[in-house]
């Protein structure tokens, strides 16, 4: 729910500007954009139609975005049939990114994104 109020929040205050509000802790504090700044926007352009602006923005966003397709679908569905699989699929995750093989290229991935947040943003 949260998620959604903050999109909800933003698509209102960023259509009027096209800045939008900072909560950024740490562009805040140095200046520098996160891995996950431009998220927010890329998700805006995913709901628009324009994907090739939104993998500027961020790449991130795709991801952010079928999460929220999916992830409420199938809380409500476990809810609704008393099954527990979203819970399953969470933990089954949590041991899967655990991996070292699985991890670092992860890390690798989030790095190049940050890297290319603070080229923009320079």
């Amino acid at each position: 729910m949260a998620g959604y109020a903050w999109i909800a929040w933003n698509y209102k205050n960023l259509s009027n500007s096209d800045k939008g509000i900072n909560v950024c802790m740490f562009k805040n504090i140095t200046g520098l954009p996160c891995p996950s700044c431009g998220t927010t926007h890329s998700v805006f352009y995913l709901i628009q139609g324009k994907p090739m602006d939104a993998f500027n923005c961020n790449p991130l966003g795709f991801i952010i975005v079928i999460m929220l397709i999916i992830f409420p679908l199938w809380i409500i569905s476990d809810l609704i049939f008393k099954k527990n699989s979203f819970h399953s699929f969470y933990n089954k995750s949590e041991i899967f990114f655990k991996k070292k093989r699985v991890f670092l290229p992860a890390i690798i991935l989030v790095l190049i994104i940050w890297i290319l947040n603070i080229k923009k943003s320079i």
